[in-house]
């Protein structure tokens, strides 16, 4: 009833050298887009499920180092 409407996504990019692997974009994902990579001297988010994207934001919200580029179309 109150669903929203999935938008479609053109682009979600993650800058792994901005990157500095708070997990937050991980942990408000719902839908489990994101996952992390655990290198021996650093870790980093990345996008695995690009096709479960509803483009709501939330990952790029919550970055605090503005490491996240999402398109909408």
């Amino acid at each position: 009833m109150f669903r929203r409407e999935k938008k479609q996504v053109a682009s979600l990019h993650i800058f792994e050298k901005k990157c500095t692997g708070c997990e937050k974009c991980v942990s408000h994902c719902r839908p489990r887009v994101l996952g992390m990579v655990y290198k021996e001297d650093r870790s980093y988010a990345t996008v695995e499920f690009l096709q479960r994207c509803v483009g709501c934001g939330k990952c790029t919200w919550v970055c605090p180092v503005d490491a996240i580029e999402l398109i909408l179309v």
